[in-house]
This record gives structure tokens, sequence and C-alpha cells, in this order.
């Protein structure tokens, strides 16, 4: 059994109004003090998580992790603030079970502004200290398509079904499948439909993702595997 509650005031035992209580997580230094439950060490994030920033059109895309003996973390929040206007955004993001950096997005910025973006993150007994600011600026830079299907239909092909790409108005200079092995050449094809054909695969296991660029820059939509047939 676990204490958690202690019972302050009511009226009618909350059976149409709202009991109050006290929480006894946030009493645990006064309760300790006076002997009635043994000293606490609370764990909480002795240090900022590492966070980076990807520009996006109108958007910030936030990476965010942390230093896995800082103590297990349960969540991750970020804070972008328009230091002109001094209006601010939050985003939330819970970490990977893969352990890759947790990601979330702030939306509805101005291309071309300069944001300052920190972090916290978070653990049932507190948060860390907040992150040194990064400065950022949303720019038009593409959304890549994104690829829903990924086969090798036949030896050294690779087949993959793709979403349209988001140039945002700008003209595309580029925009391919690109598939990296673990070791060795990566290939790629122009994408000029939903549906594109890369030849000339090993019979390996590839990484392919999307890769699409303008003036502002170059973005690469989240990976996918596939296995090529041999």
């Amino acid at each position: 059994a676990r204490l958690v509650g202690i019972v302050s005031w009511g009226e009618e035992c909350a059976s149409r109004y709202p009991g109050v209580y006290t929480r006894v997580s946030s009493e645990v230094d006064f309760l300790a003090a006076r002997g009635a439950i043994p000293a606490v060490e609370v764990k909480v994030p002795a240090g900022p998580p590492t966070v980076s920033v990807s520009p996006r059109s109108e958007r910030l895309l936030i990476s965010l992790s942390s230093d896995p003996t800082a103590g297990t973390v349960s969540a991750y929040a970020a804070t972008v603030l328009d230091p002109l206007t001094g209006q601010s955004w939050n985003c939330f993001a819970e970490p990977r079970p893969d352990g890759r950096p947790a990601q979330c997005s702030v939306v509805g910025l101005v291309n071309g502004t300069s944001y300052q973006v920190t972090a916290i993150s978070g653990t049932p007994e507190g948060n860390s200290p907040a992150s040194a600011a990064i400065v950022a600026t949303p720019l038009p830079v593409p959304d890549p398509g994104l690829i829903r299907r990924l086969t090798s239909p036949e030896p050294g092909v690779i087949l993959a079904r793709i979403t349209a790409t988001d140039a945002h108005g700008t003209e595309l200079t580029a925009n391919r499948l690109v598939c990296e092995p673990k070791r060795g050449r990566s290939v790629s094809v122009d994408i000029t439909d939903t549906v594109v054909r890369l030849t000339g695969a090993r019979p390996v296991r590839y990484s392919c993702t999307v890769e699409s660029s303008n003036a502002y820059g170059t973005v690469a939509s989240p990976s996918r595997n596939v296995r090529v047939r041999g």
C-alpha cells in the first residue's frame, strides 16, 4: 500500500463537490524533517537535455535527448520564444524506446524570423534545468515526400511508393530517392512519380530516404529499410 493523499476537507463526502486532499509527495521534505518517513533521495535530471533544431517552412523540428546516466527521463518539453514580441510556444515529446532522439514540432511560425529554443527534461520527481537557448530561423525548405511502401520485387531492384514533395512554392533543385547500405556505395534515382523504381542495388539491407533540395537547403525524409533480393 502507498499513501498518496490525506483528507483535508470537503462537503458531502465528495458526492456533489470535489474533496480536498494534501498531496503527500509534495510534503516529503516536511515529513522527512520530522521523522515521519525516512529521508528520500529525489532523483531529478542533473543537467538539461541535448537539443538540436532543424528549420522547416513555418515550423521548427526539435530533437531532444539526455545522458542515460542522468536518470530515467519520462518526458521532454521545448519552448520556442520570439524575443521581439515575447510570444512563446511549447511542444512535448516522450523518450523513444529505440534510444533515438525524441522529436516535437512547433508550427505557425514566420519564415525568416529568428526564435530562441530551450528545453527541459522531466522525471516523476522533478525537472532538469533549462538548456541554453539556441537561435533558429524557419526557412521555406521543402517537405520531402514520405516513403509509404518499400519492397524489392526482383534481384537488384528497389520499388518505392512515395507521397508528393511540398516545395512551398519554390523551385526544387533535386528530389531523389537515396538508398544507403551499412557498408559500400549508396544508390539513388530521381523521383518523377509517386512510384519509383531503383536498380543496381546489391543483395543487402538498405536504408532509404527521400532527399529534396531548393535554394534554401536540403531536407531528408524519415528513413525506411528494405532487404534487396539476390
